[in-house]
């Protein structure tokens, strides 16, 4: 598979879910915004194992399975990552050569590049990357809600 297709078909994937929002989160509201990154990366570490299984079977070409809301929220989350990622590549026309990235044996594989992804490049990279925006969106939302407060 090409990281051209392999894009499109991320973007398409993401599309279905875009505009999913994490419920709660916020609560209580205001708070420390380590108190707010410490519950958002608790929410997505509970989550993890099942999204990281409904990847794998996404990848062999079955359906999502049925999730829960928290779930499609991080799904979409890796999805748009993943899409992020390959659409880089179909730019660049180069294969990741890093340690832990597709190889030759495999790089047609799209069930190990879907895999990696989606899940290999999420936990050390794209989760961080989420959470870090969710801990600046907060510091805007409270910074808003303590100026409407004086």
């Amino acid at each position: 598979m090409y990281w051209n297709e392999l894009s499109a078909r991320l973007e398409m994937e993401y599309r279905k879910l875009d505009g999913l929002e994490l419920g709660g989160l916020l609560d209580p509201f205001p708070r420390t915004k380590e108190d707010f990154a410490e519950t958002a990366g608790k929410r997505e570490h509970t989550t993890g194992d099942t999204v990281d299984v409904a990847v794998r079977i996404f990848s062999t070409g079955q359906p999502w399975p049925e999730l829960c809301n928290d779930e499609l929220y991080f799904l979409e989350q890796r999805l748009f990552y993943g899409w992020m990622l390959a659409s880089m590549f179909a730019i660049t026309g180069t294969q990741p050569k890093k340690t832990g990235a597709p190889t030759d044996e495999w790089a047609e594989s799209e069930q190990a590049i879907l895999e990696w992804l989606l899940i290999d490049c999420w936990r050390p990279c794209g989760c961080l990357l989420w959470l870090d925006t969710q801990v600046e969106r907060y510091v805007v939302i409270a910074a808003a809600f303590r100026r409407e407060q004086q």
